[in-house]
């Protein structure tokens, strides 16, 4: 469903590296082709989106996509021999897990949401909290069968009445 591209091109950089002292910076940047139901979001989902921090959010309805960038820093150690190459893909592997654990709790988050409202909130089908479509899916193929089995009892009292 969401797949975060970091493809780079020569006029669209996807990774700024900063270096100061012993101190590396990694800008990324990711864009995600946003699925069909992204314009249909919760609110509270959007509003979870709208304050989430660590990384900043742009959204392009035009082209359906959403580019978020997030930073990882390394700081060599003062007793440590400084590695160039290392602290680069120390601060990259850190923007990288802000960036999955952005993508992580979304998905956390509409998971449990829509579990919600198939499952209601204890999340098993007869737990009989609450409205869910769980619920009313049992409910209804109850009444169902019921009124199936109703129609058989009126046809059998007709064939022997």
């Amino acid at each position: 469903m969401f797949k975060v591209s970091f493809k780079e091109t020569k006029d669209n950089l996807s990774k700024i590296i900063e270096k100061k002292g012993k101190t590396t910076t990694v800008t990324l940047k990711g864009v995600v082709k946003l699925p069909a139901f992204w314009e249909s979001l919760p609110k509270c989902i959007y509003k979870w989106l709208l304050v989430v921090s660590k990384i900043e959010l742009y959204e392009n309805l035009y082209d359906n996509t959403l580019t978020i960038f997030a930073e990882g820093t390394a700081m060599c150690h003062e007793d440590d021999k400084y590695d160039s190459l290392l602290g680069e893909r120390l601060a990259e592997a850190r923007a990288k897990c802000k960036i999955y654990k952005f993508f992580f709790t979304l998905c956390d988050n509409l998971y449990e949401y829509y579990s919600t409202i198939l499952f209601g909130s204890g999340g098993v089908v007869d737990s009989g909290e609450g409205d869910c479509v769980a619920k009313d899916l049992k409910k209804y193929e109850d009444l169902y069968n019921r009124e199936i089995k109703h129609i058989e009892d009126l046809l059998a009292s007709k064939e022997n009445g």
